[in-house]
Order: structure tokens, then C-alpha cells, then sequence
């Protein structure tokens, strides 16, 4: 769930000066974030960045149950995995991959 409450995060600063149209902080900078003084009073409302629908319909989607789904911990088959991969970038990321079920 916690991906999912960025979208809030970011319209609730998005009223902030150092925020592009997507509610992301323009500037990352230890000076620029001790400039800012306590006496700015935020708005009454906030314009929504473009995630916010997508994050809060998930976020309903995730809790419209009245119990939590029962979600299995344990594998109920095992595997081995040998995985090479291109790391260089010359390869546009191809791999190749080898599963072996290990309960046959």
C-alpha cells in the first residue's frame, strides 16, 4: 500500500514553490530546503498531480475488503533459477534464463 500513497503525498505539497506539474521537488539541495521559512500558510485546497486517481483507485481497490485477503507465504513448488544477464548496455538488456523444477 505504501506506493500507492505517493499520489497523496504529492498533491498535498503540490502548492509548494520548488514543485514541477507532477508534484516532484525541482530542487534536491540541503541549502534550498533550510531556505524555506515556517510562515507560509498553505492553501485551502491543492491542485491534484496526474497519479493522484490512478493511486487512490488503487488504494480502494487494496482496502474494499471487510477482512484482509488470505495471501499464502509458504511456495507451494520449488525451483532453481540460473539468470545471466547484460549489464553494459550493449546487449539492450537481453538475458538468458534457466528454471529447473526441483520437485519433478
Amino acid at each position: 500500500m505504501v506506493p500507492y500513497l505517493k499520489g497523496l503525498h504529492l498533491t498535498l505539497d503540490s502548492w509548494r514553490g520548488d514543485r514541477d506539474e507532477d508534484g516532484w521537488r525541482s530542487t534536491n539541495t540541503v541549502e534550498k530546503k533550510f531556505e524555506w521559512n515556517g510562515r507560509v500558510k498553505p492553501p485551502q485546497f491543492v491542485r491534484m498531480v496526474p497519479r493522484f486517481k490512478g493511486d487512490m483507485d488503487m488504494l480502494l481497490e487494496l482496502t474494499r475488503h471487510e477482512e484482509p485477503p488470505k495471501v499464502p507465504v509458504r511456495p507451494t513448488t520449488h525451483a532453481a533459477t540460473f539468470l545471466v544477464g547484460d549489464a553494459s548496455g550493449a546487449g539492450y538488456g537481453s538475458m538468458w534464463r534457466h528454471i529447473r523444477r526441483l520437485d519433478d
